[in-house]
């Protein structure tokens, strides 16, 4: 406890605190592209703040947002700090290795 009367150790855990309560504890996904390669595909963006997404949770909600959009999703994201997407389609998820790059489809 003696750690938390430096103002330093006390921002670090005031940060942590408020990064898993409310809407911080809730994972910022944008749509970037809603004709992602001209083939009506939705290409998200996952804004990382330093937490991966859950895997099962992810799997979920691309799942739930296929069957909305009725066509593939892809998800950009990090995972263990290095830049990763995944597609969900009529066959499920996969690693998706097309890049999304300055807004022009790969």
């Amino acid at each position: 406890m003696s750690r938390l009367s430096d103002d330093e150790n006390w921002s670090r855990v005031k940060d942590t605190l408020l990064q898993n309560t409310g809407m911080a504890g809730v994972p910022v996904i944008r749509i970037i592209d809603a004709d992602y390669q001209r083939s009506r595909m939705l290409y998200l963006e996952h804004e990382h703040d330093g937490r991966d997404l859950q895997t099962e949770y992810r799997q979920h909600t691309m799942k739930y947002l296929y069957h909305l959009w009725g066509r593939k999703v892809v998800l950009a994201t990090r995972m263990q700090e290095q830049p990763i997407s995944f597609a969900y389609g009529e066959d499920g998820v996969e690693a998706w290795d097309k890049a999304y790059k300055s807004g022009q489809p790969a």
